[in-house]
């Protein structure tokens, strides 16, 4: 399969292009609509600046301290707004551009790579699943967009573009992981957890992120003002706030990992290694692993990647805020083979970690 990918690599492109192609009249029809609402937009806040303007100019504005705040409370919030709200509207039909392309083409371009089925929102990675890799922080709840599952080389795999959200008062939704999470049935005899993340990541053995502590003491920071002792009061209590929430979401590993030293020192520089067994996780990471591990950081062009293998399991997570699967943009020429390209790169280098990690093989990396 790794070989016919390559070689009809062309052929591929083509007839995804082609396909495409033919939603190149529809895609104009959608853009000429976002034009004309961003026109409506721009006419709309002119025509409230002249409105404003006219009546600075009546003779019944004068120009105090009364009159900046007018100009702060209503022309530039109001101004901001319809700005954001036309970027959102225009946002959005380009989002539903997208998802029409892909329930239009995408399964019938994947037929021709393989036994694969794309699917929007499934649950293909089970919580038991996610929960067990360590790879993750604790979530409330996750939302999946592009889901694929398929069969390489006797492989089963699943792919999902995940987030990781946990859940505040006020029905508040925190998004703490976004990226792609994938699993193989890993056809070895692994008795032990053996878990490589890139280095400093704190978002593994089941450890809260910091990131929502950070932003806790930033908002009473900002809250606080340019009163030094309101500020001093709101660090301590951020602080305080900060350990709370950590202790909160803090849990225990599920079983001990120990750190291990591997052969590499550029491999030790940019990642850590765990597992509960040092033997068996040193069997696992070789050299050649570390090589392979490293080629998929670079192709993906991120710096957050991780890894664990798991009961029968390997699971990769790779933290990216990149829209990943993209078959077109409703602002680029479908005939522009630019995210097609895009697309198959992306795949086949996910479907290559099969042959990267050896996964069809009984026997070691």
């Amino acid at each position: 399969m790794q070989g016919t990918i390559k070689t009809d690599y062309l052929d591929i492109e083509n007839m995804f292009l082609k396909l495409v192609s033919e939603h190149e009249n529809e895609r104009k029809k959608r853009l000429n609509i976002v034009i004309l609402i961003f026109f409506c937009f721009i006419c709309l806040v002119s025509a409230y600046l002249c409105v404003l303007n006219a009546y600075f100019y009546s003779g019944e504005f004068i120009l105090n301290k009364v009159s900046l705040q007018f100009i702060f409370v209503f022309v530039i919030p109001v101004v901001l707004l319809l700005i954001c709200l036309c970027l959102f509207i225009i946002n959005r039909y380009n989002k539903n551009f997208k998802l029409y392309l892909k329930k239009a083409c995408l399964q019938k371009v994947l037929t021709q790579l393989g036994n694969i089925k794309w699917q929007i929102g499934k649950q293909i990675i089970t919580k038991t699943q996610r929960t067990k890799s360590m790879l993750l922080p604790d979530y409330h709840y996750f939302k999946n967009d592009d889901t694929f599952t398929g069969e390489y080389k006797g492989v089963v795999y699943s792919i999902a573009e995940t987030g990781l959200y946990l859940e505040g008062r006020c029905d508040t939704k925190f998004q703490i992981y976004h990226g792609v999470l994938i699993n193989f049935a890993a056809n070895k005899k692994i008795k032990a957890k053996t878990i490589v993340t890139s280095k400093g990541d704190m978002n593994i053995m089941n450890n809260a992120p910091l990131l929502g502590a950070i932003i806790v003491l930033l908002l009473f920071i900002i809250a606080a003002g340019s009163y030094a002792i309101l500020m001093i009061i709101a660090i301590l209590f951020g602080l305080s706030i900060a350990f709370a929430v950590l202790s909160l979401f803090h849990k225990e590993p599920l079983e001990k990992l120990n750190k291990i030293v591997l052969e590499d020192p550029v491999f030790n520089r940019k990642y850590t290694a765990y597992s509960s067994d040092e033997v068996e996780g040193r069997y696992l990471l070789t050299t050649g692993f570390m090589e392979r591990f490293n080629n998929i950081r670079t192709a993906f062009g991120v710096n957050n990647i991780k890894c664990s293998f798991y009961a029968k399991d390997f699971m990769i997570a790779i933290r990216t805020r990149k829209d990943l699967f993209e078959l077109g943009s409703l602002f680029t020429s479908l005939k522009n083979p630019k995210y097609i390209r895009k697309f198959i790169d992306e795949y086949i280098s996910i479907i290559s970690l099969i042959d990267y990690f050896k996964l069809d093989e009984k026997t070691g990396l």
